[in-house]
């Protein structure tokens, strides 16, 4: 692979971890504003918002630096179906 598809591969890996949390905190920004229309809703929406947005670039960084985002996301689906690699083989 060259360095310019190892990067996106990369880049892809980051945003889908990082776009976990946010979506996340928009569902419960939406559920605050929902019930609480007023300017304080809009104040604890957005509140949330950027606390998922931190939240995410954190966790998705984090995997980065340890294990690299692309091998994160293949890592569930690298296994066979059915079998527990936490079992202790016999």
């Amino acid at each position: 692979m060259t360095k310019l598809q190892l990067f996106l591969t990369g880049l892809s890996g980051w945003f889908h971890i990082f776009l976990f949390p946010v979506l996340i905190s928009l569902m419960l920004s939406l559920l605050v504003y929902l019930t609480m229309p007023a300017s304080i809703g809009v104040a604890f929406s957005l509140l949330l918002v950027f606390i998922g947005m931190i939240t995410g670039i954190i966790m998705a960084t984090r995997v980065l630096r340890r294990r690299g985002a692309a091998g994160f996301i293949q890592e569930p689906d690298s296994s066979e179906p059915g079998v527990n690699p936490q079992e202790e083989k016999i």
